[in-house]
């Protein structure tokens, strides 16, 4: 079998995070099945200098002029994986779609590199609908393939691609011809079923339970230690949750709280927790890699994210991969994650009820056994599982 992949989100640099859950699932096929052969297309989404802004027209000019030096490339990232980069500029989707047709062209290009190196596809799948699944859906008719969507939009859908309470048109017809529509949480499937989506399944991102496993030692934490990682942007629920943690502070003093990540609302978080008298209790990380994030998860007691919306709710996943219990909000995919044995939901947006949960977790963390946390991990989002839930759909 022969899988060709667009990708609305992906990673093009190692420090870039966006979509990283789409790499890390393309990579963990290509090591299950050997017998396969897997190919990725993406255009540099997360390349600020591949982004053109109307309220900076004159740094357009040099990016539109240095962008001229830029080279296609391919990546053989393993015998039966290859990933295929086009550089395209991106701009509003209000002027021309935001340049999706030479997105699309590009597409194409790539997928014929993929056919004279591994032979014909033997479908597409596109994550997120758009733009990769409008993409997808006509490299699909140009070709005579099958393809499929994996949407991990949150919240859904995203505010510009929906105009008087309907789907964008390209959007729409995306999901209409697809062969199946995947959501990664059943709380996104719901939200799609609002839209009318058609052919829709639930199928989890998955976790490398090879790379983020439990502490072989046991903790020795002085103080009760929490571990908060996201980007520290609005809908995050940072605001909220340093006020929780302001409640949890005064009944439990020797509390830390360590928050990975960098944003636009880095020094603002930074300003309340000191206006909370937070300074001694928050440790600011910063951006931390892939190794840094495993360690702080692993060295943590508990893992906690205020979030106003998640479809998923990756960073809470890593946490259950490491052992650790959750404390997570009633946000979307958290619902489908935490249960009785790996942790405790509070209400979005309500200081209280989340400092009432963190006390909770610090009270009541000897009912917590980090093997069956890890346990039902495995069984729900390991890639293993995962792995083969996808290969089901393909056939």
């Amino acid at each position: 079998m022969n899988i060709f992949y667009v990708m609305s989100w992906y990673p093009d640099s190692p420090e870039s995070i966006a979509g990283i859950f789409s790499k890390e699932q393309v990579h963990a096929l290509a090591r299950k099945y050997p017998e396969h052969n897997f190919g990725v297309y993406f255009w540099g989404n997360d390349d600020k200098s591949l982004q053109l802004w109307i309220r900076n027209p004159l740094e357009n000019v040099f990016k539109i002029i240095r962008f001229f030096s830029r080279k296609p490339s391919k990546n053989q990232v393993k015998p039966n994986l290859t990933e295929y980069f086009f550089p395209a500029l991106t701009w509003s989707q209000k002027i021309i779609y935001g340049n999706i047709f030479t997105q699309t062209q590009n597409a194409h290009k790539a997928l014929v590199l993929f056919e004279n190196q591994y032979g014909k596809p033997s479908l597409i799948h596109a994550h997120v609908g758009y733009k990769g699944g409008y993409i997808a859906m006509k490299l699909a008719k140009k070709h005579q393939l099958k393809y499929l969507i994996t949407e991990h939009m949150g919240p859904f859908p995203f505010y510009n691609l929906i105009k008087n309470g309907n789907l964008f048109p390209r959007l729409m017809e995306a999901y209409q011809n697809s062969s199946l529509n995947i959501a990664v949480s059943a709380y996104l499937e719901n939200e799609m079923k609002k839209f009318q989506i058609p052919n829709t399944t639930v199928i989890p991102n998955l976790i490398d339970e090879n790379f983020f496993v439990p502490h072989t030692e046991t903790n020795a934490n002085q103080h009760f230690t929490f571990f908060s990682l996201s980007r520290l942007v609005k809908g995050k629920g940072f605001e909220c949750l340093l006020l929780a943690f302001k409640l949890v502070v005064e009944k439990h003093p020797k509390t830390i709280l360590k928050i990975g990540g960098d944003g636009e609302l880095k020094s603002t978080l930074i300003s309340l927790s000191q206006s909370y008298n937070l300074a001694n209790h928050v440790i600011w990380l910063g951006n931390i890699d892939r190794e840094e994030v495993r360690v702080n998860m692993q060295n943590c007691d508990a893992f906690v994210l205020a979030s106003e919306y998640e479809t998923m709710g990756i960073a809470y996943v890593e946490a259950l991969a490491c052992g650790k219990p959750i404390v997570a909000t009633k946000c979307g995919g958290p619902e489908s994650t935490v249960n009785t044995q790996n942790g405790f939901l509070a209400e979005v947006n309500q200081p209280k009820d989340i400092a009432d949960k963190m006390i909770l977790m610090i009270e009541n963390y000897h009912l917590f056994d980090k093997d069956e946390i890890r346990n039902d991990f495995l069984k729900r989002f390991s890639s293993h599982v995962i792995c083969e839930k996808l290969m089901q759909a393909y056939v």
